[in-house]
Parts: structure tokens; C-alpha cells; sequence
């Protein structure tokens, strides 16, 4: 008995139309899982600086406002947001800092440090563009 032969194809990437029997779905799925991950992943390892900012609050603004001035890499997280705002406080306490029953916004972290009720704030930011 012979042997089959195959030929190996490399042409591309696999495309939603070369789908065959209705795996159109899942390839979309999968793909859409897969850049998610990929983001979050670069999110992860950038030194981007994180900052938790709650509506209407003149603190979050004006650091928001001073990281954009300076084009400080950031990434805003709003806390109207459940998904945030748990994040933010499972940072906090995490920090293992004292004083977590009351916080002043904005809460940032840079490089992994959580910083929160920051009493110079002007001071604080200025100093995020110097480390950058």
C-alpha cells in the first residue's frame, strides 16, 4: 500500500470566508478573545500610569488634564464603572497602606506603586513627569 502524500499549504491567515460549516462564529469568537488578551497583556507590561478618577471631581481633572499637557502615557479608569471602581479598591487595599476607609481622588499607580489621598497633588503629577 502507498503512501498518501499531502501538501502542506502556507499562504496566510485563515479568513471568516475560508470557514467551513458554520465555525464562522467561533473562529470570531476566538479572535475576539484573542486581541483581548493581547491588549490586556500590553496594558499590563507598558509603564503607563493608571489613574482612577471619579465624576466631577476637580482632582481627577486636573491630573488627567496635567498627564495630557505633558503627553504622559496614562490610562483613565472611571469608577462610575463597577468593573473600576472594584478594581481600584482591590488595589487599595491591596497597597497594604493605612487609611483605606476614606480615600481623596484621584488613586494612581505608578509602576506598580498606589498612591491615593495625596495631599500635594501639584507636587505629585510634576513628579510622575520627571520619572517619565
Amino acid at each position: 500500500m502507498a503512501a498518501k502524500k499531502y501538501k502542506l499549504n502556507y499562504n496566510g491567515f485563515i479568513t471568516p470566508d475560508k470557514i467551513k460549516g458554520g465555525n464562522q462564529m467561533k473562529y470570531i469568537f476566538n479572535l475576539i478573545l484573542f486581541l483581548t488578551f493581547a491588549v490586556s497583556l500590553y496594558a499590563e507590561s507598558s509603564e503607563a500610569i493608571i489613574v482612577y478618577t471619579m465624576k466631577g471631581c476637580s482632582r481627577c481633572e486636573f491630573t488627567i488634564n496635567y498627564l495630557k499637557e505633558h503627553n504622559i502615557k496614562y490610562t483613565e479608569f472611571p469608577t462610575e464603572i463597577e468593573s473600576n471602581n472594584s478594581a481600584m479598591w482591590s488595589a487599595i487595599e491591596k497597597s497594604g497602606k493605612p487609611g483605606v476607609d476614606k480615600i481623596t481622588m484621584p488613586v494612581i499607580i505608578n509602576n506598580g506603586e498606589v498612591y491615593f489621598s495625596i495631599e500635594n497633588l501639584d507636587d505629585f503629577v510634576k513628579k510622575l513627569s520627571e520619572d517619565q
